[in-house]
């Protein structure tokens, strides 16, 4: 009866990211006339634009249990490298970002993999290294673009009135749902993820579903780099820094549980929204950098609490 009730709760539990997404915004609609105005919106589309991208790279990870903490400074990389292969390549650098990502994501699960190093720590000693690469190769300064064709990337319009920059994420959402549910790699994560000795003996080949979901992840963040690049003009040092903690809460505020095998893109879109609504409704409360952080954590606390699923977790470590 005890472990009846206990299910029956977590699964109420597990629209309490959509409850606080339609709270905060009945909330901070009621509150300032102009959050739901069409720049305001705009604004949230930008914001989470990227965020949602790194997220679903992310969500891949998470799903089998492991962690990029290194997307982040894999952002600001690749962006660099995208932005000085503008002069040569123009427009279609963008691409040159996106393989250094991928090529970042293999290495990442290549080393953890092979050597058996816990994802987190050696994603962690990566973020500090890529973090120090880009400072290099930037000189510790912004590295501007002049390249029209390549500002368009963001700033155009391929489908209508609707701006690359919310039809780029759109695009990689959908890719995204669609391997984490009809392929055979999206739905070994969720297999790795529940038990990664079962997966074994049932046939899937774990280490390189690893292998390429990191480098998935790197992949994304390739793109991510490339069109912040593009949206600012320029690549600048640490311009991925705030993406690591947001893309994890994000994920976990979605619903998707850091020990693996429960949540997915879907669920990650709602982990985004909610993000980017309540970074902008903070803004509008004239709230500092350092306080939007705190509430951040907090959020991401009590996300972590209510979406754990405790039937599966005898002890806590």
């Amino acid at each position: 009866m005890e472990k009846e009730k206990t299910i029956i709760s977590y699964e109420l539990m597990q629209y309490l990211p959509i409850a606080i997404l339609v709270v905060l915004s009945i909330f901070f609609g009621i509150q300032y006339e102009t959050f739901f105005s069409i720049a305001n919106l705009y604004n949230i589309l930008r914001q989470a634009s990227f965020l949602m991208i790194v997220s679903m790279g992310m969500s891949f990870v998470i799903l089998m249990g492991s962690i990029d903490a290194s997307v982040g400074a894999m952002v600001t990389l690749t962006g660099a490298i995208s932005a000085l292969a503008v002069p040569f390549m123009g427009w279609t650098a963008i691409f040159v970002g996106i393989l250094a990502g991928a090529l970042l994501g293999f290495i990442n699960g290549l080393i953890i993999v092979k050597w058996k190093i816990p994802s987190f720590l050696e994603t962690l000693a990566m973020m500090g290294a890529l973090d120090g690469i880009a400072l290099i190769v930037m000189k510790s300064s912004p590295i501007n673009i002049d390249c029209k064709a390549y500002f368009n990337i963001t700033g155009g319009s391929l489908i209508g009135n609707i701006p690359n920059l919310s039809l780029i994420p759109i695009v990689v959402v959908l890719m995204c749902i669609y391997i984490g549910r009809r392929t055979h790699f999206g739905r070994s994560l969720y297999v790795i993820g529940a038990n990664e000795r079962v997966s074994h003996y049932s046939g899937i080949n774990v280490r390189f579903t690893q292998l390429m979901a990191f480098m998935t992840c790197g992949l994304l963040c390739g793109l991510a780099g490339s069109l912040e690049a593009s949206l600012f003009e320029a690549a600048c040092p640490y311009m991925g820094r705030d993406l690591m903690m947001n893309s994890i809460a994000a994920v976990v505020i979605g619903g998707t549980q850091l020990t693996g095998g429960v949540g997915g893109p879907i669920r990650t879109i709602f982990g985004v929204i909610l993000i980017a609504i309540l970074s902008s409704g903070m803004n509008f409360m004239g709230l500092t950098t350092a306080s939007k952080e705190i509430a951040t954590g907090i959020v991401m606390i009590a996300a972590v609490a209510a979406n754990m699923d405790r039937s599966r977790m005898p002890f806590v470590k």
